[in-house]
């Protein structure tokens, strides 16, 4: 396992560590053991008791904290203890640690993850991912797992999703940045999100008893309706990322998650190399992918 460590950031503007998540980790509640379902939807299979995202802006990049419990019900959700962490090649991830909590005989005992276990993946040009399976799932299981990453781009801040496809008892979203940077914030979502006054960070968010988010009929991307929080950078240092569409087409083609990945769409350039044969003209070319996708 992988020792919990403090991590602290030299901002260009003044010094900000990561502060203690809300709950400390390993701080399993008695009543969350005792709990037989979730009151407030007695049909869930799991619930995430608790979901606490951080995130600090320094001179390295920008730095995430995820810290998540889940508590299990029946087998069927047990595809929840696989966890899957995607990131950008370049960025660091460090601090994972992960432990599955059971009663024996009135007595709590530990599976801790180990090191062996965690797997590390390159999906696809530019992302790699670490994969592991929660040790020892049962019904009645608690599991608990925390990371830190560091990436180096200022551009793109993580969104933070208050809503899954379970129920979510606590989800807490905290941001600290220096005033050099200027985002804009986006919610989504139907379910309420509250801002709280922080003294230590910029921005808070909390959401409480968030329900199930169920996929419906007729909905293209689930990612338009589920509770979330989403920022994007308008300027750093008196430098606006977003003066032009052109800055913003290229900044988007080098990004590891949009222009690297069309980069590798090798199946549909015999497809595109047709349309333009068939359509000189830009709109009629625009129309005719469309009309392709759709």
């Amino acid at each position: 396992m992988i020792k919990t460590i403090v991590l602290c950031l030299a901002l260009s503007i003044s010094s900000i560590g990561f502060t203690q998540s809300t709950r400390e980790f390993g701080k399993i509640l008695e009543e969350e053991f005792n709990m037989q379902q979730y009151e407030r939807d007695t049909t869930a299979k799991a619930v995430i008791l608790f979901d606490y995202g951080e995130t600090v802006i320094g001179k390295a990049g920008i730095t995430y904290l995820t810290h998540r419990i889940i508590k299990f019900f029946e087998d069927d959700a047990f595809y929840l203890a696989n966890v899957f962490i995607p990131y950008p090649e370049g960025t660091i991830l460090r601090q994972l640690k992960a432990v599955t909590y059971n009663i024996e005989n009135g007595v709590v005992v530990t599976s801790n993850l180990e090191k062996e276990d965690i797997y590390s993946i390159k999906e696809f040009n530019g992302v790699r991912s670490k994969k592991f399976a929660m040790p020892d799932i049962r019904p009645g299981s608690i599991v608990e797992y925390s990371y830190t990453t560091q990436i180096g781009s200022y551009l793109f801040l993580n969104s933070w999703d208050f809503q899954s496809e379970i129920p979510t008892k606590w989800s807490e979203y905290r941001i600290n940045m220096p005033a050099a940077f200027d985002y804009k914030i986006l919610t989504k979502g139907f379910h309420p999100i509250v801002e709280v006054e922080d003294q230590k960070f910029d921005y808070h968010f909390i959401a409480k008893d968030v329900p199930a988010f169920i996929e419906e009929e007729y909905i293209s991307s689930s990612k338009n309706y589920i509770t979330s929080v989403d920022f994007e950078l308008m300027r750093a240092y008196q430098y606006n990322f977003y003066s032009t569409f052109e800055e913003i087409r290229a900044s988007l083609m080098e990004d590891y998650f949009f222009g690297e990945t069309l980069d590798n769409t090798k199946f549909l350039r015999k497809k595109v190399d047709s349309i333009k044969r068939q359509h000189p003209n830009k709109y009629q070319q625009a129309k005719a992918i469309y009309d392709y996708v759709i």
